[in-house]
């Protein structure tokens, strides 16, 4: 076909593989017998069926004949390209040319030592010689050929007939004809009317002549649906509109064009029927739906029932396999193999069962009595906790609500076993020792550390590590930046669920006693859960679930476990308890609304629980709205009908991405460092405020009472610092030795005046500080300047008031000397002690100044 420019190319069978590539030859449409692409996918899909991976192709050149060669040669360089362009096939590629290496015998030879699979591409007269041969072509074809496992002189037919049944053939299924018989009839009379020629059978009915057949007819459809616009056709608008389409004709039905410009055609696999001495098809590989099927039952005919093996048992070159003398050594070493592997696998097992009692029967959770501290009035909760900011004046009742005592000088969470049980009544329980066992292997960034159990004649408790910012609900109550950055609780909340389904997936299986009053917070401001196992391990010992009736771990604990005491806990249980926790840390509510400071308001809501009030926090527009439903289907009072935990982690993630370690502890970092930064300048202002207040009270009550004294006496007052009063005798105006006598006389009157505060009339209490000796005077600054004293003899001074005691004067040796007895002054001697920058020093207390 000519168009403007090009040439639409209808051909037959395509020979090199450059022709195929449609981006260069956009005009090409092929309608031979034999598609290669659907040739090499067959191969490789029957290959994969059989797990055969090791593959020789014996190529047949053919050199005298060029055409058969190309056919050939083409078919089986697709097929190698096929299988090497993915790397799980190893191919052998044979090339040899059938007219002059006729020795198969030493090619035969070398596909033995290479593979058992091979692809042979040949013409049929050549299967007998080398007996395996699989045909690209039909099993009819004048042109190719009829392949036949019978020999015209019947030779070496029976040879040949078992060869066959190993053998596959592939090839295209011809055309059926038989209903065509009309329409060849009249094209040959019209051969011997018009041009005096009768047509043999075999030129009626080849290849070329269905090929011819095709490309005329299906030229001719679709210019009958274009001839009206045919003229502003391309060549390559043409050729598309030839393809990616179904053709039925008068004599072919289903002739499919693909969207390549290629005519595809289905490959069939034939085998030989022993039964009834032909060939047959036993599988199909379908070029349109690209799939493999069986046709018939000869599929599962192999010789020993099974397709052969990939590979030999003993190899290629029979190397992996003992000889029949060493079957007694081959049999010797199995034997002792088999009894190495058993006595290691029995070792292994023993050891692993030694150790699992071993650590049962083990006493390491038993700790001592003595470091532990049963008063909870003398816990001292670290500065950074919520609860010594928000709660002083019900310190205590919080200690015992939050089940907190001290142990080796730190606070630790507990859990009280009532009554008091022995160290031999838990060792000699297995359940308890299988328990404590799987506590001992959590090791989790997520989970807390279980320290033990101690045990005294009074008490026995469970002993958990406690939170350096303590826990979870203890945040939440207080007022502070942590409580109120969502960045940080969603954080919390991820390490919540992470901690949760740890244990979940560890032998212990459940929590049993999940809370905000069990997640601890450490010094990372990272959740780590406690109290794991304890509801086990008190049903276990007591038959309930809780220290007492009354235990607010009730609160969070699902409604099977509250109405069954001996209910040791679940999965199930856990993802209500842990919803909970989560509507708390959204609505910052807690359960039933219970104060945790008050006792009533505890023993009530526990009460309440018989009410069955479900959701225990209600689920406010506070609770994002993906997560609503959510917490609602985990409050369910079924617990069948409850999610997963790994329900309630995912559909939490949808909503909230997780962080990074690195990026959860700089974001913890920095959210504690600006509350750290609140604290402080709250703090502060407060301090400053505070100075305020008493500079005021000191400016109003302190020089209106000394300046009106000191006017009595020759002394000077230097400064006045905060709450020190600095004065000084011999200077600016030098009065020889007075200057003792002076202070000292000074000092009797100021202690012997009653000072109190105006603010609540209490008496307030002197400490001075005497000392003689030199010293540096002067006027210091040019802007503001004031007069100023320096040297020793002010710093010690400065020391005898900082080591002095209320309501007493405290002076140097230099000043007893100064004070002599003739001048009626009364001292007593302090002792030594020790003075910064003085070493041990002798001082002495003035006590009174008897009138001359």
């Amino acid at each position: 076909m000519i168009f403007p420019g090009s040439y639409a190319h209808l051909v037959g069978l395509i020979l090199r593989l450059q022709l195929t590539n449609k981006k260069r030859y956009p005009t090409v449409t092929a309608y031979g017998p034999v598609d290669i692409q659907s040739f090499a996918n067959a191969a490789k899909m029957f290959l994969d069926r059989n797990s055969w991976r090791t593959v020789t192709l014996m190529c047949d050149k053919i050199n005298r004949w060029p055409l058969l060669s190309t056919v050939y040669f083409l078919l089986c360089q697709n097929v190698q390209m096929k299988l090497e362009s993915d790397r799980q096939y190893s191919v052998n590629l044979i090339p040899f040319d059938s007219r002059n290496d006729t020795r198969y015998d030493v090619m035969l030879d070398s596909v033995r030592s290479r593979s058992r699979i091979v692809f042979i591409f040949t013409r049929p007269s050549v299967l007998r010689e080398i007996l395996v041969f699989i045909a690209p072509e039909s099993t009819k074809q004048p042109t190719l050929g009829d392949v036949q496992w019978r020999s015209k002189d019947g030779g070496d037919d029976e040879a040949a007939f078992r060869a066959f049944q190993s053998t596959v053939l592939m090839y295209h299924p011809s055309p059926d004809l038989a209903t065509s018989s009309p329409i060849f009839e009249a094209i040959n009379e019209v051969s011997r009317v018009k041009y005096n020629k009768t047509l043999t059978e075999d030129e009626q009915m080849n290849d070329v002549v269905i090929c011819a057949y095709l490309s005329i007819t299906t030229m001719a459809a679709v210019l009958n649906e274009t001839y009206k616009r045919l003229d502003t056709l391309t060549a390559t608008e043409f050729s598309n509109l030839l393809r990616n389409r179904t053709y039925d004709l008068d004599i072919l039905q289903n002739v499919y064009l693909d969207e390549f410009g290629m005519k595809k055609g289905d490959v069939d696999f034939v085998r030989l029927n022993k039964t009834s001495r032909s060939f047959q098809k036993a599988w199909l590989y379908s070029t349109i739906s690209k799939r493999f099927s069986v046709v018939s039952e000869l599929a599962s005919v192999w010789y020993n029932g099974t397709a052969p093996p990939d590979q030999p048992v003993c190899g290629f070159l029979n190397d992996k396999c003992f000889n029949r003398g060493d079957d007694k050594a081959l049999l010797i070493a199995v034997v002792c193999s088999i009894a190495v592997i058993l006595l290691l696998v029995f070792g292994v097992l023993f050891n692993w069962r030694y150790r699992q009692m071993r650590d049962q029967n083990s006493l390491w959770w038993s700790i001592d009595t003595i470091p532990f501290d049963d008063d909870a009035s003398a816990i001292t909760l670290p500065s950074s906790t919520a609860i010594t900011q928000e709660a002083t004046s019900h310190d205590l009742l919080l200690k015992f609500q939050f089940k907190l005592r001290m142990y080796e000088k730190r606070v630790v969470w507990t859990e009280a076993i009532i009554p008091a049980v022995s160290r031999d009544s838990i060792s000699r329980r297995s359940q308890m020792r299988k328990c404590l066992a799987a506590i001992r292997n959590l090791h989790n960034e997520n989970v807390g550390q279980f320290i033990g159990i101690v045990i005294a004649p009074a008490f026995t408790y469970l002993v958990w590590e406690f939170g350096s910012h303590g826990c979870l609900r203890m945040l939440l109550d207080a007022d502070s930046v942590q409580s109120r950055n969502a960045d940080l609780l969603t954080s919390m909340i991820w390490d919540l669920l992470e901690g949760l389904t740890y244990i979940q997936t560890s032998d212990l299986q459940f929590h049993g006693s999940c809370s905000s009053l069990t997640a601890m917070i450490d010094q990372r401001f990272c959740v780590k859960l406690c109290g794991f196992g304890s509801t086990k391990m008190l049903a276990i010992l007591t038959g309930m679930n809780v220290a007492s009736p009354g235990d607010t771990i009730k609160l969070w604990m699902a409604p099977e476990m509250v109405q069954d005491p001996r209910h040791q806990g679940s999965k199930s249980a856990d993802v209500y308890s842990v919803a909970l926790v989560v509507l708390e840390v959204f609505t910052q509510c807690t359960p039933m609304n219970v104060v945790l400071e008050s006792e009533t308001s505890c023993f009530q809501a526990i009460q309440n629980l018989t009410l069955k009030i479900n959701p225990r926090i209600p689920i406010t527009a506070d609770v994002p709205p993906m997560l609503q439903q959510l917490m609602r289907s985990c409050l369910l009072s079924n617990p069948k009908e409850r999610p997963t935990l790994k329900n309630v982690t995912d559909q939490f993630g949808r909503r909230f991405r997780k962080q990074g370690f690195i990026d959860k502890i700089l974001s913890r970092l920095e959210r504690y460092a600006e509350d750290l930064e609140a604290a402080v300048l709250a703090q502060t202002e407060e301090l400053i405020k505070e100075q305020h207040v008493v500079d005021a009270l000191l400016r109003e009550m302190i020089p209106a009472t000394f300046d009106v004294m000191l006017e009595e006496y020759d002394v000077y007052k230097v400064e006045t610092i905060n709450d020190s009063y600095m004065v000084v005798s011999g200077l600016p105006k030098r009065n020889g030795a007075k200057h003792a006598d002076e202070i000292a006389r000074m000092a009797i009157k100021l202690m012997h005046t009653r000072l109190t505060s105006p603010v609540d009339e209490s008496q307030l209490h002197l400490r001075i500080g005497i000392h003689s000796g030199p010293c540096v005077a002067g006027i210091v600054g040019s802007r503001l300047p004031r007069y100023c004293l320096f040297g020793d003899t002010i710093n010690t001074a400065s020391r005898m008031e900082s080591h002095g005691e209320a309501s007493r004067i405290h002076i140097s040796p230099a000043t007893k000397e100064l004070l002599s007895a003739e001048l009626g002054f009364e001292t007593q001697s302090r002792g030594k002690i020790s003075i910064k920058g003085k070493g041990e020093l002798e001082t002495f207390w003035l006590t009174r100044r008897n009138d001359p």
